[in-house]
């Protein structure tokens, strides 16, 4: 197990080598040039690539997260400590973004061909449970906002 204390130095959501490795990797120096497709910060140690935040998770924790990493506010560039915490998958998605293909621009509401009208729900537990039609859109924003404080959803959940 690598000690990533013995080869990084943290300052605000940043780590930097605190080692010299070869050419390209100099003490003092910002680990972690490449981003994922979903927007991550990735680091490469000795042939292993790592995800900058859940280095610094480990780093303050003393050990690997047992299970997910969320940033808070949603942005994968922010590796600051206090914007990480440990939750599991469920925790994990009731801190979603709302997906760029959305069109209601809520999640969880849309427009309902058929029956012509608007449709809130909610997934819980992997199981989809339909909060409504509503003739109006703003009712049906109202039905998902109060399932997500009745169902326990972080308060940044569905922003852009």
């Amino acid at each position: 197990m690598v000690d990533f204390n013995d080869v990084f130095r943290y300052d605000d959501g940043k780590l930097y080598w605190i080692i010299n490795k070869n050419n390209h990797v100099r003490c003092g120096v910002e680990a972690g040039s490449e981003i994922d497709r979903r927007g991550y910060r990735r680091i490469t140690h000795n042939k292993v690539r790592y995800r900058t935040h859940r280095v610094i998770w480990e780093m303050f924790n003393g050990s690997p997260p047992r299970d997910q990493i969320d940033h808070i506010d949603g942005e994968p560039k922010n590796n600051r400590i206090e914007n990480l915490r440990e939750v599991d998958n469920q925790g994990n998605q009731r801190n979603a973004r709302i997906n760029s293909k959305n069109t209601s621009g809520i999640i969880g509401v849309y427009w309902h061909e058929r029956d012509n009208n608007w449709r809130a729900r909610i997934t819980v537990n992997n199981i989809k449970i339909s909060l409504g039609g509503y003739k109006h859109k703003v009712d049906a924003i109202i039905a998902r906002k109060n399932a997500e404080v009745d169902y326990g959803f972080h308060t940044n959940h569905g922003r852009r």
